[in-house]
Order: C-alpha cells, then structure tokens, then sequence
C-alpha cells in the first residue's frame, strides 16, 4: 500500500521571515559555546546581516564601494539590527553585535557582495543532494539550517528553523 512507510515523518519548518526569531535560543546558545556551532553561529548571523545591509541601497553602496573599515562598520551595525529584531520577536535578553567575532565581520566585509566560487559549489551540490533525496522520496532531507564554514572545511546544522 505505502512504499517505505516505516520511514514516514512529518517535518516542519518556519518561514523564512520567522527563522531567526524562533531560533534565537538556538544561536545564543552556539555563541556562548566554543568550537564549530560557535563559528556556524557566527556565519549565520553576518550573512543574514549581509542580506539585510544588501538589501539597503545606501549601506549597498558603502558594501560594494566603501573602505574595509567602512564595511566592516555597516556589516557591524547589520548585524545589530538582525539580533536585536530577532530578540525583539522572541522576548528574550537581546544579543548584541559584540559576540560576533571581529575576524568573521573582516572576513565577510571582504567578500563584500560576491561569494567564493568554491563555497558556491559544495553548497550547489548539497542542496543537489537534498533535492534528489526529496524527489526520489527516500530519505529525510537536512533538518535545520546547514553552514558550511570553508575556512575550517565542515559544517554544522543549526535547529533555527523548528516551528514554535
């Protein structure tokens, strides 16, 4: 009748919009610990940073055109923004961009509005390998968010993206 069906589970996710307010325990957590989930952490909150301060035309400008110093101060002030937005929503104790590594906001202001090519493919070819596993219907795909952190060569899965 059902083909696999001692593998059934039911997943669900959050919105986009909703993800980092609903995971922000998740992340205060990883920040306050060492090791990968700390640097996972990290990359997670300066790319939603870099999102937003992207997504602003006047920071754009400063992003793809400014001194470093001056992107590392608008990636610096994004990131306040993304944690203090998702505190607000989740009532909790705000983060503030102090426990963002100073080193990660060099690093990420340096890409500026590119990303690696070789970070793009490993990630092309994990998001590959999930979309195989969704069509075929033969594993669970990832649950949470996957950071692939290319300096290191791993990654880690960070549960921002369980439902409330």
């Amino acid at each position: 009748f059902c083909k696999h069906c001692r593998h059934i589970n039911v997943l669900r996710w959050c919105r986009v919009s909703d993800e980092l307010r609903n995971g922000i325990s998740t992340v205060r957590a990883a920040l306050a610990n060492d090791g990968p989930s700390r640097d996972a952490a990290n990359l997670y909150v300066l790319l939603r940073a870099r999102d937003t301060a992207l997504a602003d035309t006047q920071t754009a400008r400063v992003m793809r055109e400014g001194t470093a110093t001056a992107q590392e101060d608008e990636l610096r002030r994004a990131c306040g923004t993304v944690l203090r937005r998702a505190c607000a929503g989740a009532h909790s104790e705000p983060l503030t961009e102090e426990l963002i590594s100073a080193e990660w906001i060099s690093e990420i202001a340096r890409w500026g509005d590119t990303e690696p090519h070789t970070v793009a493919t490993v990630i092309g070819g994990i998001v590959s390998q999930e979309a195989i596993k969704l069509v075929t219907r033969q594993f669970v795909p990832l649950d949470g968010v996957l950071v692939y952190n290319a300096v290191r060569g791993d990654a880690a899965v960070l549960d921002v993206a369980k439902t409330a």
